[in-house]
């Protein structure tokens, strides 16, 4: 009910930050004239009026917000009854103000008869209150911070608990979705940890997108390995680079390649970070998959030397990978080799550590 037209919206100037550090009164407000202001109107785009819809306009400014004016966010899901709000407004022209309530059922709008809840939130407040002069203030999901509607009316104010009105946001997109198009597409992963065989020779990690790019557009996410208790260059091959995804695909892959040596050896693990999206978000802070590589190298007989190395000689001696003890001297193969003796000889056998023993002796 403020802006309905192009001549209205040529005359707009924007002022930025009139709002003070603490939300008690009395306060001291900025002089208006000295916060950053934003001239040359703006471009009139979209609309829908209170007896018919929502009561929204739509408006690009013509040049640029104030340093340090950042975007908000908003979600086209329709918020249940119950949801937590909170709304950030200026009542009576007054310097910036926050009230926090929850989104109630549509009893009876008191100022428009017949608006239904299929075109407005009713918000009822427990902490602060709006005032005339609140219109076309953002309400906010308390959670999230995504904006859902715009203050349309009410009687609320200091002296009155009444409940508010606004246009809900998600019956408002539809009439300007051509103009903010889709929420930016969150890069995420299929699987935060995967299992992988020693053998399959590549791990295969599935990144996806909530929503393709679009025809000739496409979204980047920069990648990286880190080891672990896996070793770059003898359990897996280090990778880096940017993985793309194009026009109408919602997901890509990143390989990384899997050494599979013949050495026995516990499960191990890397990881893989990605960093520095672009046409896109990442769907947390810190988006990175853990892969495991499971071993897959016989020991038959349990001696710590995999079958295949035992019949290589990896480790200087060809073993019988069916026998724990290959030269029956009562040592293990493995225990051997790491002692400095033969394992196929049983005239080679680790010496014996001596140390003296205390005897006592009790009498009755």
């Amino acid at each position: 009910h403020c802006v309905d037209d192009q001549p209205t919206a040529s005359t707009i100037e924007m002022y930025w930050f009139y709002q003070t550090s603490i939300c008690e009164v009395p306060a001291n407000p900025p002089n208006p004239a000295a916060v950053p202001r934003t001239i040359g109107g703006a471009t009139f785009l979209a609309t829908s009026i209170k007896a018919t819809g929502t009561d929204f306009a739509l408006l690009r400014l013509n040049n640029a917000p104030a340093a340090g004016a950042m975007f908000l966010g908003w979600t086209s899901a329709e918020a249940p009854v119950g949801t937590p709000i909170t709304t950030v407004h200026h009542p009576s022209g007054d310097f910036k103000r926050i009230s926090f309530g929850d989104v109630t059922n549509d009893t009876g709008e008191p100022l428009y008869s017949g608006a239904p809840r299929a075109r407005f939130h009713q918000t009822t407040w427990s902490d602060g209150v709006t005032e005339p002069g609140s219109s076309g203030c953002p309400l906010f999901i308390t959670a999230t911070g995504q904006i859902i509607g715009q203050l349309w009316g009410g009687l609320a104010a200091c002296s009155n608990s009444s409940p508010d009105y606004y246009g809900r946001f998600d019956v408002s997109y539809p009439m300007m979705s051509g103009f903010i198009g889709p929420a930016v597409p969150e890069i995420s992963l299929s699987l935060a940890a995967i299992n992988v065989s020693e053998a399959a020779g590549t791990a295969v990690l599935n990144v996806s997108l909530s929503a393709a790019p679009g025809v000739g557009n496409s979204i980047t996410v920069d990648y990286a390995t880190q080891a672990g208790t896996a070793a770059d260059g003898s359990d897996f091959t280090g990778t880096s680079g940017t993985l793309t995804i194009s026009d109408n695909n919602t997901s890509g892959v990143v390989n990384v390649p899997i050494v599979d040596n013949s050495s026995f050896e516990i499960d191990e693990d890397f990881s893989v970070s990605f960093t520095n999206p672009s046409g896109g978000v990442l769907a947390s802070l810190e988006l990175t998959a853990t892969v495991t590589i499971q071993d897959d190298d016989l020991d038959t007989d349990f001696d710590g030397i995999s079958d295949a190395d035992e019949l290589a000689g990896t480790f200087g001696f060809v073993t019988n990978p069916n026998l724990y003890d290959t030269d029956g001297d009562g040592v293990g193969d493995w225990i051997e080799i790491v002692q400095g003796t033969d394992p196929t000889d049983a005239g080679s056998t680790p010496s014996l550590s001596t140390f003296r023993i205390p005897f006592f002796h009790i009498s009755d």
